[in-house]
């Protein structure tokens, strides 16, 4: 049996988060809702998720499914406590200062070591931005049921019963709604 190469449980989970970031900023933009974006960025709130992500021992070896579960336990307690500091803050700037500040550098070089490279990466940048804006776009229970059954991972039932509906009221509302952001994305 092979000794594990040090490190190597690091850049294969710094590898897995630069797929499934995409997914993540999307995500947090969900979870936080406009009040919360309009005063922290959607990529500060990732990046924090991210971060923390990286740090966590019990990230290190969830891959797939699993490694998306528990990024969606981080990212709603990184919205959650930014709601907090907002809440509690009021009169701050629009911008709050992070935390830990010294974490930022590894996220960027984990993912420079393992990703793609500088074209592909702006190419993904320009593809989210894009579906983040016609995201913004949707009418509310139209982002609400996308986060509910893409993000969250709720079934139809779980939807369901979270906004009150039926479930046939929330298929149809989920198909209405994705077919709403594709055309805003521009994907017909």
């Amino acid at each position: 049996m092979t000794e594990p190469v040090p490190g190597s449980n690091e850049a294969s989970l710094a590898g897995e988060l630069s797929r499934l970031s995409g997914r993540l900023e999307l995500l947090v933009a969900h979870l936080a809702g406009p009040a919360v974006r309009r005063r922290i960025g959607v990529e500060d709130l990732t990046q924090d998720v991210l971060v923390r992500l990286l740090d966590a021992d019990a990230a290190r070896e969830l891959r797939g499914e699993e490694l998306w579960r528990y990024a969606r336990t981080v990212a709603r307690s990184v919205v959650v406590d930014a709601a907090r500091r907002l809440r509690h803050a009021p009169r701050r700037s629009a911008s709050i200062a992070r935390a830990d500040s010294t974490s930022a550098p590894s996220v960027a070089s984990a993912r420079a070591a393992s990703g793609p490279g500088p074209g592909t990466l702006a190419g993904d940048q320009e593809e989210h931005a894009r579906l983040l804006a016609a995201f913004d776009g949707l009418a509310p229970e139209h982002r609400r049921v996308i986060g509910l059954r893409r993000f969250e991972g709720l079934t139809a039932a779980e939807a369901a019963q979270r906004m009150g509906r039926s479930e046939a009221a929330v298929h149809s509302l989920f198909r209405r709604a994705l077919a709403a952001w594709a055309d805003a994305a521009g994907e017909a």
